[in-house]
């Protein structure tokens, strides 16, 4: 709110703040008093904090994680309820014992429970998909907004490298695409880094990735 009043805003680092001397007493309004007089002589450090559209979309990127871990976490407990025959098709192939003693060993007494129990187990796993589904929309959308508030900034994008832009849902080239034309850096091209790990990126420390913000 005071960012969109026109003020410049600086995000204190706690941290600092404690190893500069205080004063005796402490309470609400001397604390007040004390950061703003510790500021107006420049003894405070503003933490990093990116631009509100980034604050926004990191949000989303952050709650999606969670989903997805969620996901995981119902995938295991179903598998403890799995086929054992499926479930000895995925050994290594470097396990000494065959597949038919894997799946004998996993082979277990099956009670009603254990069924209702998988059940809901898919039924919650399906419920984690729809809600990282939305989440996805959402992210593309904001992506889609930061990205035309930068090319207004900067100018249209022409090529190949505009069209994919304009929806990063279309593929992970495209998504990767789409994330250079708001960050100005081809993050995908790095080895180990795909779309979803560049975004989380962006996310967490701005699309400003030049600026020296690490």
């Amino acid at each position: 709110m005071l960012e969109a009043a026109g003020f410049k805003v600086l995000l204190a680092d706690a941290k600092h703040m404690a190893g500069v001397a205080a004063r005796d007493k402490k309470s609400d309004p001397t604390d007040c008093e004390w950061i703003q007089r510790l500021h107006s002589v420049g003894m405070l450090k503003g933490a990093f904090r990116p631009a509100e559209q980034v604050c926004m979309l990191r949000t989303l990127v952050r709650d999606k994680g969670t989903l997805v871990a969620e996901a995981g976490d119902w995938i295991r407990r179903m598998q403890k309820s799995l086929d054992p025959g499926k479930l000895a098709k995925l050994r290594d192939r470097h396990c000494r014992k065959r597949e038919t003693e894997i799946a004998e060993q996993l082979t277990g007494h099956w009670r009603e429970d254990h069924l209702f129990s998988l059940s809901r187990g898919l039924e919650m796993y399906d419920q984690t998909q729809r809600q990282i589904e939305t989440y996805e929309r959402e992210i593309r959308r904001s992506w889609r907004m930061r990205g035309a508030d930068e090319r207004v900034r900067s100018g249209p994008a022409t090529g190949e490298r505009a069209e994919a832009a304009e929806d990063p849902a279309a593929g992970a080239g495209a998504g990767a695409s789409g994330l250079y034309g708001i960050s100005g850096s081809d993050l995908a091209s790095i080895d180990g880094i795909g779309v979803e790990t560049a975004l989380t990126l962006v996310s967490e420390h701005g699309v400003a990735l030049n600026r020296g913000c690490f």
